[in-house]
């Protein structure tokens, strides 16, 4: 099972603006939260 990352039109245009240094440790980050989100603990609430 994996997440499905989406992103918004301003992330995009933030992202094309970044060195491709900063653009491959996005791609990397991102890429650990397709395949590792989904085992994340989930929010709870306290009350």
């Amino acid at each position: 099972m994996t997440w499905t990352v989406f992103t918004t039109r301003c992330f995009d245009e933030w992202f094309d603006e970044q060195r491709e240094e900063i653009q491959d440790r996005m791609l990397h980050a991102l890429g650990n939260l397709q395949f590792l989100g989904p085992g994340l603990s989930r929010p709870t609430q306290i009350r």
